[in-house]
């Protein structure tokens, strides 16, 4: 990174990278935490305790609401007049907020769904709060030119870290608490101790100095809901994060309760998804500047509703051989689409209003995804209660000496909530085309051509991987027959030595 700050004179470059080391270590550590904290933990832990599926939607619901709390960072910033101050004390604050909470389960002083509710509510505020600082923060603190690369290599080696530290805790659990409340308190408390280390690194940080911040103006807000672009791409947003929302809670859910899968596998999975976004980001990148925001919103949404349709037939009714491979490609697909959704739906709210507006249509766009996530999360909870009781079959049958039923669909509790997230998201896709982008002309020729550019971009893939198979096959084989000639050329070389030697003798 050194040749991307090469501009500063020696002691700025100095404090500038000792600032990102430990920026760095400070990524490592709140990845650990995040890992800890993840849905591969607190769930079972909501579902040992006697939760429900509609406890596992409300934490996902709450997660979503406290987000709104970046609403209130930028008038916190200014009356703090800093960044840093607010990030480290805020994210002291909920870090220790998780330390009590796993006091209160070793201890075992009061054990309850609506404990562990509150707790992460309040946990996620304060954070959200943190993070909207930390975020501001580093626009200014990370030099432009190095920034991507930077914030690549660092998520790399927090994700890392922070996957043996989560796999070394799977592990814990399986072997030995599985079933214990006691040890899902202690991996909260490692969770929160690492968390506050994390916060002595980000404490040693640098700030660069802090010349305030304009907060949110509802007048400003009112006025770009005016625009019919933004408006319709505002409800083709919330309606698309309302759709992903109602069944992404229930996934560690439904490997646990329908599937049976041990939390290795489920953590595993987690793993490899998002492995998948960061390996992928730098395409959907690509993409985006070759065929333009839109087309890449709308193809990497519908593989990602193409994926939850598939939750349904891991499941027929009960699991089978192929379970475990159709969940690794539903985790594949949503890590590898992830983030060209993400990327595209940021940047589309950057184009749709320009200028010193773009910051707040940013802002109208979280939280449009935010309601939207929240709403999907808590109808999500509230459905799955009546569709536990529900069942939709349908077999063929066929008798011989005992009748045999092969099912072909099987529907039953969750699989319902896939299935509406399904039909749900094609409304939205179909919102999604209703407006246009300035600048972004053609979108439907531009949509096809990227198809097209994917599937001809797969297909020489695939034949690059048919052709290499026999090349490495002949490859191996011939070193196989050298070896054998070799081997025999020798022991021929040494019987001949060892006829002339008893020729000699005698």
């Amino acid at each position: 990174m050194d040749e991307g700050v090469g501009y500063l004179d020696t002691n700025e470059r100095r404090e500038l990278l000792r600032g990102l080391n430990y920026l760095k270590l400070d990524g490592v550590f709140s990845q650990a935490l995040g890992i800890l904290i993840s849905s591969t933990f607190i769930t079972p832990l909501i579902l040992i305790i006697g939760g429900t599926s509609f406890h596992v939607g409300l934490l996902f619901t709450l997660a979503s609401l406290a987000s709104f709390s970046q609403l209130l960072a930028l008038n916190i910033m200014n009356k703090f007049h800093g960044r840093k101050r607010v990030s480290v004390v805020f994210s002291t604050i909920a870090r220790t907020n998780l330390l009590i909470l796993a006091l209160i389960i070793i201890s075992k002083t009061m054990i309850d769904v609506s404990l562990i509710l509150i707790s992460f509510a309040l946990f996620y505020i304060i954070m959200n709060i943190s993070n909207c600082a930390f975020n501001y923060w580093m626009l200014d603190f990370v030099p432009s030119k190095i920034r991507g690369r930077y914030f690549a290599s660092r998520m790399r080696l927090s994700l890392l870290i922070g996957g043996i530290i989560g796999l070394c805790a799977t592990i814990y659990l399986e072997s030995l608490g599985k079933n214990s409340v006691t040890s899902y308190g202690y991996i909260i408390l490692l969770g929160s101790v690492i968390g506050l280390i994390g916060v002595y690194f980000l404490a040693h940080i640098p700030e660069p100095k802090f010349k305030g911040s304009e907060p949110l103006s509802g007048r400003i807000l009112a006025h770009l809901l005016k625009e019919k672009n933004l408006r319709k791409h505002f409800e083709a947003i919330f309606l698309l994060s309302l759709a992903m929302n109602l069944s992404l809670p229930f996934f560690v859910y439904y490997m646990l309760t329908a599937l049976k899968f041990n939390l290795i596998t489920i953590f595993g999975m987690n793993m490899i998804s998002q492995l998948f976004t960061i390996l992928f980001l730098s395409k959907w990148g690509y993409l985006i500047d070759k065929y333009g925001v839109k087309p890449v919103l709308r193809f990497s949404a519908s593989l990602i509703f193409t994926a939850l349709l598939l939750w349904p037939f891991t499941t027929l009714p009960d699991p089978h051989i192929f379970s475990l491979f159709l969940v690794l490609i539903i985790h594949i697909i949503i890590g590898t689409t992830m983030g060209g959704l993400n990327l595209s739906s940021n940047l589309i709210a950057f184009k749709l209003a320009r200028g010193k507006r773009a910051t707040y249509a940013l802002s109208l766009n979280n939280i449009s995804i935010s309601f939207g996530a929240s709403t999907g999360s808590f109808l999500g909870a509230l459905m799955s209660i009546p569709f536990r009781y529900m069942e939709l079959s349908l077999t063929f049958s066929f008798h011989l000496s005992q009748p045999i039923v092969i099912f072909i669909v099987d529907l039953r509790g969750l699989d319902f909530i896939f299935v509406l997230s399904f039909l749900l998201g094609t409304i939205s896709l179909s919102l999604l085309r209703g407006y246009t982008i300035e600048g972004e002309l053609d979108e439907e020729k531009k949509y096809v051509e990227m198809m097209t550019s994917i599937k001809r971009y797969i297909y020489g893939l695939k034949t690059q991987i048919m052709l290499s198979i026999p090349r490495r096959v002949h490859a191996s084989v011939y070193k196989r027959i050298y070896a054998i000639k070799n081997r025999e050329y020798r022991k021929h070389v040494t019987k001949c030595r060892v006829a002339r030697a008893i020729t000699r003798k005698s």
